[in-house]
């Protein structure tokens, strides 16, 4: 009983005033960064009013926002928000606040809508080309107006299995090495009308591309449902609740075949005046002088929640999140 009041006691700076606490680490801000300036505008996108795309965004977007401003990102949306209740722009607002040295592309379906828009002065210096996700023709005329090239390419276009699939077999090849692919609202690709005939759920579509990137020499079995091929350079897929996201090689990353032989296990041609590299008991052993500390306000921290839940309803989930550094490292 004492451990826990003096737990407790802890908690109360490891928590500060917030109950429950957010899980700490460079992640979290990250997402609770692109939450809270998502919020600061009218109208408040739906990428984190009705839904919690913040998540993916926070991960694998907001890392951009760190390129040297001679690099600045490329990046293409597919849907300005023109069907909307609120109207189109409001991720706009928001890419260009977020990323303000970007290149910013927008893909609209109602041309109408982005006369107007541009007419009321709502796109500024945002680049728009329109048409059907759905047509081929179309997205390859959106290469090649827009150049390609693209860090980034966000798919919150019309959610049909055909759009997303004729976008994606088209789009992929201009993502940049290290670059992603966004797939928002995926969890109507089951209903009409996003189910479009002819065209496979898109989600049936990652399944299989996850099953061959766990699994990379076979293919799927039939226990695993439709085989469909995987472009080779997708080097990971990431999903939340509605969305995916994927990652394309980096152009290191791209096996080197002279390695097979090391990779393989045939260890003869490496240089064995190199020195040693240190093992993970290597590291086990060496002192580190935060380490009791760190694990110390991670339970004062766990106590915190357990203690507030009991006093208070509050729903516990676990929060030791610090992600620690290798020791030496």
């Amino acid at each position: 009983m004492f451990r826990l009041l003096i737990a407790a006691l802890l908690a109360i700076h490891a928590c500060g005033e917030e109950v429950p606490p957010i899980p700490c680490g460079a992640t979290s801000e990250e997402i609770d960064f692109f939450y809270e300036v998502a919020h600061t505008f009218d109208p408040v996108s739906d990428k984190v009013r009705d839904h919690s795309y913040y998540k993916m965004y926070g991960m694998y977007l907001m890392p951009y926002r760190h390129l040297p401003q001679e690099h600045p990102m490329k990046i293409l949306e597919i849907g300005l928000g023109c069907g909307m209740d609120y109207g189109p722009g409001a991720s706009v607002k928001l890419w260009r606040t977020m990323f303000p040295n970007a290149e910013i592309w927008e893909a609209e379906y109602q041309k109408q809508c982005v006369d107007h828009a541009k007419e009321k002065g709502m796109l500024g210096d945002i680049h728009v080309v329109v048409g059907d996700q759905q047509d081929k023709s179309t997205v390859i005329r959106w290469v090649e107006e827009s150049g390609g090239n693209f860090d980034v390419i966000i798919d919150d276009g019309g959610h049909s299995n055909a759009g997303i699939l004729t976008s994606f077999n088209v789009l992929w090849n201009t993502v940049k090495p290290g670059g992603v692919y966004f797939i928002e609202d995926m969890h109507v690709g089951r209903t009409p009308p996003f189910n479009s005939e002819g065209y496979p759920v898109m989600a049936d579509v990652i399944k299989s591309y996850i099953d061959q990137l766990i699994f990379p020499n076979r293919y799927a079995d039939s226990s695993v449902g439709e085989f469909h091929k995987m472009p080779d350079d997708i080097d990971f897929i990431s999903c939340q609740r509605e969305a995916c996201v994927m990652g394309k090689k980096r152009k290191e990353s791209i096996r080197d075949e002279s390695q097979v032989g090391i990779i393989h296990g045939d260890f003869s041609e490496i240089d064995q005046s190199a020195p040693p590299m240190s093992t993970t008991a290597d590291k086990i052993t060496e002192p580190n002088p935060t380490a009791f500390l760190d694990l110390a306000l991670d339970l004062a921290q766990s106590a915190c929640h357990i203690l507030m839940g009991i006093l208070f309803g509050y729903k516990i989930v676990p929060m030791i999140t610090r992600v620690q550094k290798p020791v030496g490292n």
